[in-house]
């Protein structure tokens, strides 16, 4: 009986083997020879999200050869990592498009390829070339921080087609070009320049002005004034009766000729107003001579890192 027993459990096995061996069976690649020219679409730096927004685009290529016998058309997909829409580099980067003309070539995950229209493969080989797009930052306007990088890896489908419509054989889900950005360190005013501190006649010791700005990074502030509201016509050195002076705050921080602040909060891409506060040192004026008494401050703003 143990004998029997162990020629049958050894049939079994031959048997089990030869099941698992047929269902190793692979679709064959539609193509088997592909090349994305540039392999990375870098748009380094040159996307401008608050300045002059605009869209910025980039030229990429497609190429696929060596296909499927039978094969008489073939439609491509290009597939983001994430299922969301729209399609973004990375998870929250700025949005992107690969168009060729009218056509969309980028997609969600998991989006099929059999919508894709069909092209044409008679030849040795087929090329798409298509339009890597960045659309401008506007309605509504998303906030972004200079310095940071986006990279999206596109994965491809290309599905080959017989004459009867069939499929002849199938790239499926395998590594395509990357889109990579980096934003811009920018600082830029948004208030018109020059703008007037008017203090009338001197009836309050205390005028404020909205400076606009907008940032993706930090801020750097050098601040170039006299110090004093010097009367026209005056000779230096300035008489005391000439002179008046006066302190500053820009965004609640004291600030003075000369002065440099580095690396003040970034204020985002839709950007706010930071408050120029001066104050008459001393009070209302007293003992002055009469006329007009003015001053030149000059705030520079650059981005901080």
């Amino acid at each position: 009986m143990s004998k029997g027993s162990n020629v049958a459990f050894a049939l079994l096995c031959a048997l089990s083997s030869v099941m698992l061996g047929s269902s190793r069976a692979e679709a064959a690649n539609c193509a088997s020879t592909v090349s994305f020219s540039p392999t990375t679409v870098s748009f380094g730096q040159t996307w401008d999200p608050m300045i002059t927004p605009s869209a910025k685009t980039l030229s990429l290529s497609a190429t696929f050869s060596n296909f499927a016998a039978g094969t008489k058309d073939v439609k491509l997909i290009l597939l983001d990592n994430d299922s969301g829409s729209p399609l973004r580099l990375g998870a929250a980067g700025p949005k992107y498009t690969v168009t060729a003309g009218a056509t969309t070539y980028a997609f969600a995950s998991g989006t099929s390829v059999t919508g894709q229209p069909a092209t044409n493969a008679s030849g040795s080989s087929v090329t798409f070339n298509l339009t890597v797009t960045i659309p401008a930052n506007t309605s509504p306007v998303e906030d972004f921080v200079g310095g940071q990088a986006f990279s999206e890896s596109l994965k491809f489908t290309l599905q080959c087609l017989k004459n009867n419509g069939d499929e002849a054989g199938i790239n499926s889900l395998q590594s395509g070009p990357t889109i990579d950005i980096t934003i811009p360190r920018l600082v830029s005013l948004t208030t018109a320049s020059p703008q007037a501190i008017n203090f009338g006649s001197f009836t309050t010791t205390t005028q404020t002005l909205q400076v606009g700005l907008k940032s993706t990074s930090s801020v750097n502030v050098v601040v170039t004034s006299g110090n004093q509201m010097v009367l026209a016509g005056a000779q230096q050195p300035y008489p005391a009766n000439s002179v008046i002076p006066y302190t500053m705050t820009f965004n609640g921080v004291s600030i003075a000729n000369g002065s440099s602040l580095t690396n003040q909060p970034r204020v985002g891409v839709a950007g706010t107003n930071w408050p120029l506060v001066l104050s008459l040192t001393g009070g209302l004026p007293t003992g002055k001579l009469a006329g007009s008494y003015s001053d030149t401050i000059t705030l520079t703003l650059t981005p901080g890192t």
